[in-house]
């Protein structure tokens, strides 16, 4: 069973603060909420902080996992694009209807 996403990322922000308050945005954004993990400056980019978290998953399928995974990075981090290159299948992109909760 895959309980949980593990992110990881970059937010523009200054303090530890900041970063909680924006990810308790994207938890609203994606209807569950996020647990910090860790943060810290990012070293290349000091006006960035980098962060690690987790949300809710809590399914059975891998199949099914990476497609709710692609479902909320959209939501909270969009627009984005995953597309094969080596095959002929639909691309999840920003323009195509998604389902909202």
């Amino acid at each position: 069973m895959f309980e949980v996403i593990n992110w990881r990322g970059h937010l523009r922000v200054t303090k530890q603060v900041g970063a909680e308050r924006m990810i308790a945005r994207m938890g609203a954004a994606l209807g569950e909420p996020f647990t910090l993990l860790s943060y810290q400056r990012y070293w290349k980019i000091p006006e960035l902080a980098e962060v690690q978290l987790t949300s809710p998953l809590g399914v059975q399928e891998p199949q099914e996992a990476v497609f709710r995974t692609m479902l909320a990075a959209q939501r909270v981090a969009g627009p984005w694009s995953a597309s094969p290159t080596t095959c002929s299948a639909i691309a999840l992109t920003s323009k195509e209807s998604l389902p909202r909760r």
